[in-house]
């Protein structure tokens, strides 16, 4: 029988969200032609209401998609991007599965 574990980072001490979001941010940016530096001084204000933030990119920018599928957009994404931070791999690698999934107490 094999055991699963859950873990919670509720203040960036298992992944560096800030990393994944910059990467992120830099992607969008060049998608839609919105100012990277816009979006990543806005993101704090917003971590945890991403909805509310795409309802601001989308009516500050004109953005095409809808606010729910770029919201799904940036969730589908942010797992992909987020590492565990180096200095914890060892011991966290072990819990890992093959198809990655990361949360934290604030939306990714």
């Amino acid at each position: 029988m094999t055991e699963s574990i859950v873990l919670f980072d509720l203040d960036d001490t298992l992944i560096r969200r800030r990393d994944a979001f910059q990467q992120w941010a830099a992607e969008f940016s060049d998608e839609h032609q919105v100012p990277l530096e816009w979006l990543l001084k806005t993101d704090p204000g917003y971590s945890s209401r991403r909805a509310d933030f795409f309802e601001l990119v989308k009516s500050t920018f004109g953005v095409r998609p809808s606010v729910p599928e770029l919201h799904a957009q940036y969730r589908r994404r942010m797992p992909e991007l987020v590492e565990p931070d180096p200095n914890l791999a060892p011991t966290t690698s072990s819990t890992r599965s093959p198809k990655r999934t990361a949360s934290c107490g604030k939306e990714l």
